[in-house]
């Protein structure tokens, strides 16, 4: 396996986790804002909100393997083809994932925390993915200083995340 696979496998690796992180927190952040509803008996199913969130979040990684076809050049140059390859499946993944949960999940909030983290960070790893290929295009294909910012950049989100949590729960 090349280098620049193996950064392509550690970036879908690094959306994984950082979304399936944010996804929680602002799972858990909806949940907690839910009124108790004393007048009837009923079974909570929010944990089964969990299960779905992170399988979404896992089908939409495995959808995102597209990335992989940047590794040709001639895919890579074009900004056009690269951004097919990062979003070509993730968005008709995501579509069809939101048709089929319309009878589990109660609101567009519940939606909106399990998708747009992800697709989100997404499209912050092809802004710095297209940034680094433009700057070393002339020379070689170099994406350890994209990784390092995408880093700070899901830290960051992860960050904003807890506090916003914290004071809403305070």
């Amino acid at each position: 396996m090349s280098k620049t696979a193996k950064r392509f496998t550690l970036l879908l690796f690094v959306t994984l986790l950082t979304s399936l992180a944010a996804t929680t927190l602002l799972l858990m952040f909806l949940l907690s804002q839910r009124p108790p509803d004393h007048n009837t008996i009923r079974c909570d199913f929010s944990g089964l909100l969990f299960g779905i969130g992170w399988g979404v979040i896992i089908l939409l990684t495995l959808s995102t393997t597209t990335v992989y076809l940047n590794l040709y050049k001639k895919i890579r140059t074009r900004r056009w083809l690269s951004l097919l390859s990062f979003f070509l499946l993730p968005l008709p993944t995501a579509a069809v994932l939101l048709a089929l949960m319309g009878a589990i999940t109660e609101s567009l909030k519940e939606y909106a925390a399990i998708f747009l983290p992800y697709l989100f960070i997404l499209c912050i790893l092809y802004h710095r993915f297209r940034r680094v290929v433009s700057i070393r295009a002339a020379k070689y294909f170099n994406l350890s200083v994209a990784f390092f910012q995408i880093h700070q950049v899901s830290v960051y989100c992860l960050f904003l995340a807890h506090i916003e949590i914290h004071i809403h729960t305070s």
